[in-house]
Parts: structure tokens; sequence; C-alpha cells
């Protein structure tokens, strides 16, 4: 008789979170973090200011998602940075699909700006979320046309729905249009005993 053997699988359904409905190219590019058969979730941050933050659709995982995603993120500042800034990312968990109901940190479920909730500051809704990384902006020219592509680390969210929520701690707003903007959770491989 042969000895179990642990391999690994890779988990499909990949996540992009982009403004679909507007000027996001991705699929093409150094930039492009989309593979086939991705799903789309809008979230359109074009201009996002310093110290505001930008929440996506509310999005299902499904029933059989991927007990972790790899998320990496390409964005691009209108302007030069100043040294130290960061892109921040957390999620609002949710275990209902409708919109606006049971998500965590009074995200809406619609891509919209994000302040927190009704009568609180955007720092003590974060407080609320669940923070899943940090970019250090770089600090680059903007005429340069080159967005920044970078790794942010490995989340693994605890419910079925949820949404992403953006924030700009960078000294310069996002760039006007979101051509290079995406974030995307990617499935992480899956162990398998056979």
């Amino acid at each position: 008789m042969a000895a179990n053997e642990i391999t690994t699988i890779v988990k499909t359904g990949q996540l992009v979170f982009a403004d679909h409905a507007g000027d996001y190219i991705g699929g093409t590019g150094n930039n492009s973090l989309e593979i086939a058969s991705s799903t789309d979730v809008q979230l359109a941050p074009g201009a996002l200011v310093a110290a505001a933050a930008r929440q996506s659709t509310k999005v299902d995982l499904t029933a059989n998602r991927a007990r972790e995603y790899s998320v990496m993120m390409s964005f691009e500042m209108a302007s030069d940075p100043a040294a130290g800034g960061t892109v921040d990312l957390y999620w609002s968990p949710s275990v209902d699909s409708s919109a606006a109901v049971a998500n965590g940190g009074g995200c809406s479920g619609a891509d919209s700006a994000y302040t927190g909730y009704a009568a609180s500051t955007l720092a003590e809704g974060l407080n609320n979320l669940i923070f899943i990384g940090s970019v250090i902006v770089a600090i680059m020219n903007d005429a340069d046309g080159v967005p920044q592509l970078e790794y942010v680390g490995v989340f693994s969210p605890p419910d079925r729905y949820g949404n992403l929520v953006v924030v700009n701690n960078a000294s310069v707003a996002f760039h006007t249009d979101d051509v290079e903007f995406a974030v995307s959770f990617n499935p992480s491989l899956i162990p398998e005993i056979e």
C-alpha cells in the first residue's frame, strides 16, 4: 500500500476589484492583475484624496471559497507623494448577500465613499473592519505613466460575503482615472491528501 501524499491544487475564483463599469482596462499590460475567468467587483477610487476611503460593492466569495487569498494591488497617484505614505486595505465581512445588510464597520455594500458609521469618524469605522495590509507609496513621477504594483499580503475572510475598503494614507490624491487601479484576491494553493 502506498503512503499518503500531500499535494497542492490550485483553487479557481480570482476576484478583481476595479472600475469595471468605467475606465479600468485590465487583461493587458504590465499592470494587469487579472487572469481569465476572474470575478469582477466594482470599486472606483479615482481621485481619492489623502486621508479618505472608498468601499467596493459587496461580493459573494461563494460557498466553496478559498480558505486564503493572496492580495495584490496596482495604483497610481496624481502627483509625487511625500515619503512614508501608505495605501491600506480593509475587509468588511458579512453573513448576508443583501448589499446594505449585516456589513461590518457601517459599510453600505455599494461602490461609494466610506466614512465609517454615520455618527463616527473614519478611524473609528476602520477599527471595526479587518485589516488586510498596507503598501508603502513610492515616490514616483506621475508623468511616467507607470503604476505601482505591489504584494499586500495573505487574507483569510471569515464569512461568505464582504466588501473591500481602500484607504489613501498618502500625502496626495489617487490619479483621476481608474485605468491602473486594481486589487486582486488570488486563491491560495490548497493542500490535498491523496
